[in-house]
């Protein structure tokens, strides 16, 4: 069993907080100590690890909450049990993802604990070679997905599950906004209608099934647009990650009744006034914090009953991290960027 692993710590050289430029410098390569597994504990050897924009946030020194020096980071991935502790439910052989709220297992949020999350604060992340984490800290991998892709999976996939969960039951004649790709609501037979600045981007998202794309570049008024598709009756479920720069516009496009989910911020925030809108159109909102252990074994059955492949846009060694994150930061990519461990 490995008694050291090489992984990648982040310290604050830059402490500037830009999360375009403090990300490489802020990140250095050590030889650190592994643990042996305890109770209810596993080794994993990773073999892959995506990055997310919470990733970028740590790194960078712009997440809420304080880092703290050294801190391994990221929070996807993906290994291979390697070494087991007593009572573990897990076997050496099992092929795993990482779930970073092992606090929540399922259910409404009150699981979720700030404090006890993968990569953030305190608690090391998954850029590393060999890893030990508690049970609930793993979820089966896909049987159908590569190294790569499965790393690429647990946070925004999660994240996009806890979503769709937001309204009883997504289904045929189910209508969704996403200002993303959308492929999980496409594959559950909702109606998808996509957003993005860019034209690729939508392009991904028509092959993963959205019936529509809307480039809201070209389309300032997306919300119009969104009306005219649904016939002016508007969506079902907005998936809203714009904050306070495009909750106005979703609102506007939400059906009587119907549901806006908050998962973002990305936009540009200001001052916005709906609660006279919301409370007109009887429109419940939700504000989504990451997932639970159960929306990530519910992603995990449907990506496998579906055959569904994330898409990946770069992939790079283990050894070019800060290129990696330097690269996720220009968000000029279609496709998850991951970093191959072994």
């Amino acid at each position: 069993m490995a008694s050291t692993t090489r992984a990648w710590q982040v310290f604050q050289n830059d402490t500037s907080k830009n999360i375009k430029t403090a990300c490489p410098p802020n990140l250095v390569l050590n030889e650190i100590p592994v643990s042996t597994p305890g109770q209810n504990e596993v080794l994993v050897r990773m073999h892959a690890v995506g990055i997310n924009f919470r990733d970028a946030m740590v790194v960078s020194g712009a997440y809420p909450l304080p880092t703290t020096p050294g801190l391994v980071c990221c929070c996807d991935g993906a290994g291979e049990v390697i070494s087991v502790g007593p009572n573990s439910i897990w076997a050496v052989g099992d092929h795993i993802i990482l779930n970073q709220s092992p606090d929540w297992k399922g259910g409404d949020n009150e699981g979720w604990r700030w404090n006890n999350i993968l990569g953030a604060g305190v608690v090391q992340g998954s850029l590393t070679q060999y890893k030990v984490l508690s049970d609930d800290s793993l979820v089966r991998k896909p049987k159908n997905l590569s190294w790569v892709e499965a790393a690429s999976l647990s946070c925004a996939g999660g994240t996009a599950m806890n979503t769709l969960d937001s309204i009883p039951a997504i289904k045929e004649g189910t209508t969704v906004l996403t200002q993303g790709t959308g492929g999980f609501a496409a594959a559950m037979g909702a109606t998808v209608i996509a957003t993005s600045s860019s034209d690729a981007k939508l392009q991904e998202a028509k092959k993963l099934g959205a019936s529509h794309l809307i480039n809201y570049k070209t389309h300032p008024d997306w919300h119009t647009e969104v009306n005219r598709l649904t016939n002016g009756r508007g969506v079902d479920l907005v998936a809203d990650m714009g904050g306070a720069s495009t909750i106005e516009q979703s609102i506007a496009c939400i059906r009587q009744g119907g549901t806006a989910a908050l998962v973002g911020f990305l936009g540009e925030q200001k001052d916005s006034n709906i609660v006279y809108k919301v409370v007109e159109k009887a429109i419940t909102l939700r504000g989504i914090l990451a997932m639970s252990q159960q929306n990530i074994v519910d992603m995990v059955e449907l990506i496998e009953k579906k055959d569904l492949h994330p898409p990946i846009g770069e992939v790079f060694e283990f050894e070019d991290a800060p290129s990696a994150f330097a690269k996720f930061v220009k968000q000029d990519l279609v496709g998850k960027i991951v970093i191959k461990v072994d």
